[in-house]
């Protein structure tokens, strides 16, 4: 018998990736969105409703759930729905799963890296103290932890996942980074200087269908970073990109710009 998940925020760039990676492992895959579909079940995280008549099983659930950060402008508006978005998803899921209507016994909260607020160059790890008052990003992501963590009071098996930034070529940071590409300009942010935290779209799915089955397989919680080894500068990955059939490039700064 196939295994069952579901996946809430599932349609996006990272839910997609580990829809395809887990349907090739051999699992039934079922999404939570907004928009009906084949495989889809119907929910509404504002008001807290799912579309659901019974009782439902699954061998796991994983949340993405929430507003995108790259699309639009930071206004008061959009960073409270970027907040409250994620908080309602997993109030939502925690709803269902206290009232039985949702069954499971993992569960797979994402969060952020972002939770450790700004540490300049210094490495962070599983124990460096998280953010709280640092910085908005930073207090977002301690109330969407929380969230995920009155989950795991429910006595359901709980990771989360601190993710750093995520490259794909089908979207998001690296997508917006090649733009450019053909004209031999690559854009990056600021002085470049910043380190990022970064992981390949392939790796996070494959990381995150492996904790389903690690969890489903012993008692353990956790918390982990879903990130490369190795942080880079913000300048280093355009670079990079930049050297790859690319003899001259052209660097654009926000509000100003460099030739060189």
């Amino acid at each position: 018998m196939k295994r069952r998940l579901l996946i809430a925020g599932g349609t996006g760039l990272i839910g997609t990736a580990i829809r395809q990676q887990a349907e090739k492992d051999g699992w039934e895959v079922l999404l939570l969105s907004r928009r009906a579909g084949a495989s889809i079940i119907r929910w509404d995280p504002v008001s807290e409703w799912i579309d659901l008549t019974q009782p439902m099983d699954f061998d796991a659930i994983i949340n993405l759930a929430g507003s995108s950060l790259a699309e639009g402008r930071w206004t008061s508006e959009r960073m409270r729905d970027i907040r409250d978005s994620r908080k309602q998803a997993a109030s939502t899921l925690e709803k269902y799963l206290a009232d039985g209507m949702l069954r499971t016994s993992v569960y797979i909260g994402a969060s952020a890296i972002g939770v450790y607020g700004n540490h300049g160059d210094k490495l962070v790890n599983e124990d460096t103290p998280v953010g709280y008052g640092l910085d908005w990003l930073a207090d977002t992501v301690i109330d969407w932890e929380a969230a995920h963590q009155r989950i795991e009071r429910l006595g359901i098996r709980t990771l989360m996942f601190r993710i750093g930034l995520v490259l794909s070529r089908q979207g998001g940071a690296l997508k917006a980074m090649l733009r450019l590409h053909w004209m031999g300009i690559i854009p990056y942010f600021g002085s470049g200087k910043q380190l990022w935290s970064w992981i390949h779209i392939d790796d996070l799915a494959d990381l995150t269908t492996r904790a389903v089955r690690r969890l489903s397989e012993n008692e353990r919680n956790g918390l982990s970073r879903a990130v490369a080894l190795n942080a880079r500068s913000r300048r280093m990955p355009a670079d990079d990109v930049g050297e790859v059939g690319v003899a001259l490039v052209g660097r654009i700064l926000l509000g100003n710009t460099q030739h060189g």
